[in-house]
């Protein structure tokens, strides 16, 4: 009987969706082009960038995500330089969103920054965003997740108005096959913190913690385990993982140092190009800068993304993911014909120093 509630949670879990509104929807991102209401989105705030008018079917070829490949020399003379800023993790609004886990930073606390050389100067840190699986390829390998932060504006007066037409991204891959039993301190510190607005959410419409054992129900099923290891993906929901911190099994406490945004990038190589948003309105004026050292997260902690997002309730109390029926929250990978993609290593850094 409760395996029976359970499957038709998880059942109900995809059909409210798919009869809820929504904006764009990850079962058919050809049909992106036609969405609607794309001018609400978190970049129209800032007029400059021209994120109001849905670019997804332009054929501009500045498209995101791709396939990353080496096709020009490297465009950077200096590794990511990091400030860490003020913003405590409690200070930052953490939201789970249709289409991803998103932390949003205010302008109220010191921002975190990052400086580039590839024309950009020093700017905050805006949005931190969680994708499953990895948007972006590497040399053909899809990863099992990504995590992306955009900076829009500059950090130093001088530079105030310096390239707002334009997004800096960077990205870090996430992978769980490499120490699938080994949680990710810093992935920890914010997965704690959505789910917390999870709980918060299922409390405000009533919702028993049964919804979380019923979306990691549907996170064990939602693809046979030998197809994604033919694409390299690993099999979620292993039997040996440790217990989601949504059941009722104590949580872990993982001994961190300070924790701060943008450690995953602290002496990092990565790949630059020229693309766009990844999800409607696919502005193409986005600078990614994606890191080739992927961060080693537990099966565990990747399962309870998935279960976050399988469990989505709107403000209507409403199961609203924009899944597809695989989980998945990330865009195929585009064409990526013409795209000048740079790697940068030691040999490009006049600073670089070992970690």
């Amino acid at each position: 009987m409760i395996m029976f509630a359970l499957t038709w949670l998880v059942c109900l879990c995809y059909l409210s969706r798919s009869a809820a509104l929504e904006v764009f929807s990850y079962d058919n991102t050809g049909n992106w082009k036609n969405a609607k209401n794309v001018d609400d989105n978190f970049y129209s705030k800032w007029d400059k960038l021209g994120a109001r008018r849905n670019r997804c079917g332009d054929a501009d070829g500045k498209k995101s995500p791709i396939d990353l490949r080496k096709t020009a020399t490297c465009r950077s003379d200096h590794e990511m330089l990091i400030g860490r800023g003020k913003c405590s993790l409690s200070q930052v609004d953490w939201k789970i969103q249709p289409w991803g886990l998103e932390g949003h930073y205010p302008r109220t606390c010191k921002r975190p920054t990052v400086d580039l050389s590839d024309s950009f100067h020093m700017r905050h840190a805006s949005l931190v965003r969680v994708k499953v699986p990895s948007e972006h390829t590497m040399e053909g390998k899809r990863f099992d997740g990504e995590v992306q932060v955009s900076h829009m504006d500059n950090a130093l007066a001088a530079n105030r108005s310096n390239r707002l037409e334009h997004v800096e991204n960077i990205s870090v891959f996430l992978d769980a096959r490499s120490s699938p039993k080994k949680d990710n301190a810093w992935l920890e510190k914010m997965l704690v913190r959505w789910e917390t607005e999870a709980k918060k959410q299922n409390a405000r419409c009533g919702v028993t913690s049964a919804t979380f054992e019923a979306d990691l129900h549907f996170v064990g099923k939602r693809k046979n385990p030998i197809s994604q290891r033919d694409q390299g993906l690993l099999p979620f929901a292993t039997p040996d993982a440790p217990p989601p911190t949504n059941s009722t099994a104590p949580a872990r406490r993982l001994r961190t140092k300070a924790w701060y945004l943008h450690s995953p990038w602290r002496n990092v190589f990565y790949y630059g190009y020229k693309g766009g948003l990844t999800q409607p309105p696919c502005t193409p004026n986005t600078f990614w800068y994606v890191s080739d050292e992927p961060q080693k997260i537990s099966a565990r902690q990747l399962d309870r993304v998935y279960a976050l997002l399988a469990g989505y309730l709107d403000d209507d109390c409403e199961l609203g993911t924009y899944a597809d029926r695989d989980g998945s929250v990330a865009r195929p990978v585009q064409n990526s014909r013409g795209a000048k993609v740079f790697h940068c290593d030691e040999r490009d850094y006049l600073n670089h120093s070992p970690k």
